[in-house]
């Protein structure tokens, strides 16, 4: 469980980077995985259901939301940052066809990841982790790897195969 890996961290801030409605980081708060989240989200109409969450389970004292494309407007620094991002870096026919907004799936030509890899030892606290979900059938680490020169990771797989996380450690 994701919990609880997370709390054998021992960490306090967390964020909540592609949050969508908020699941991950409103999850880790409830479980005390983390004492504060922040979140972020490109799409504004996801920030409003976000901070909607935020308010419904009264977490407002632990928790700021933000409107930004990847480090844009966040100035923080956190122990944990966790990131589902678009798995795709290139349009998808059966994913077109479905209905799901386009930037929830689609990272054209990978421009989310390299703005993510070129600020995130900046935005971790020293001995922080950063958690990046990825899709088995829509990325592999290969595609990562140049983005990584210096950067301490780790790749698990997840049981069924249909994820994978990088850890990144800022040691």
């Amino acid at each position: 469980d994701l919990c609880d890996i997370i709390k054998s961290y021992d960490y306090t801030t967390g964020l909540d980077m592609c949050c969508g409605r908020g699941i991950i980081g409103l999850s880790l708060l409830s479980y005390n995985a983390i004492k504060r989240c922040d979140f972020t989200d490109i799409l504004q109409r996801q920030v409003e259901i976000c901070i909607n969450n935020v308010k419904t389970l009264e977490l407002e004292e632990k928790s700021s939301v933000y409107q930004s494309d990847v480090w844009e407007n966040i100035t923080n620094k956190y122990d944990l940052i966790i990131a589902n991002p678009p798995w795709w870096p290139y349009k998808v026919d059966t994913m077109m066809r479905q209905d799901v907004y386009e930037e929830a799936w689609l990272d054209k030509d990978w421009k989310w990841h390299v703005k993510f890899f070129k600020g995130i030892l900046e935005h971790l606290n020293p001995g922080g982790r950063a958690l990046l979900v990825e899709g088995g059938f829509a990325s592999h680490v290969s595609i990562s790897e140049p983005y990584l020169t210096g950067m301490n990771y780790n790749v698990f797989q997840t049981i069924d195969k249909t994820t994978w996380i990088m850890e990144i450690i800022n040691e």
